[in-house]
């Protein structure tokens, strides 16, 4: 498994054109290692939720997705919080540099995709 870095994010966002638009401003990188690993291993991770063509739901495994040109299942969902519409181009998205996540939410995600 050849290993992720930001250099590769940012090049791929900025040079593939991707079908569903982002309403998140950052990313996370740390994140993004962790779904890029288990989509390597073969695990099936859940559908991106979208609404009207904006993800909702699910914008680091899409990008890990796209990267790796794998098949992206969606799931139509509605919007129901503010800010939603706002869209960001993937080129100007940013890919921070830190974790997000806190011990149990790394657990529980494992425990959902079956990682131990």
């Amino acid at each position: 498994m050849e290993e992720l870095n930001i250099e590769e994010i940012r090049k791929h966002l900025s040079t593939n054109e991707l079908i569903y638009k982002s309403t998140h401003a950052r990313l996370s990188f740390k994140i993004l290692q962790r779904i890029y690993s288990k989509l390597c291993l073969g695990i099936k991770l859940g559908e991106i939720k979208v609404s009207q063509n904006m993800i909702i739901n699910g914008h680091h495994r899409y990008v890990c997705m796209s990267f790796l040109n794998l098949n992206v299942e969606t799931i139509s969902w509605t919007k129901n919080s503010e800010g939603v519409d706002k869209i960001t181009d993937w080129i100007d998205v940013e890919i921070a540099d830190e974790e997000w996540d806190n011990e149990a939410d790394i657990k529980r995600y494992n425990e959902i995709w079956k990682v131990y």
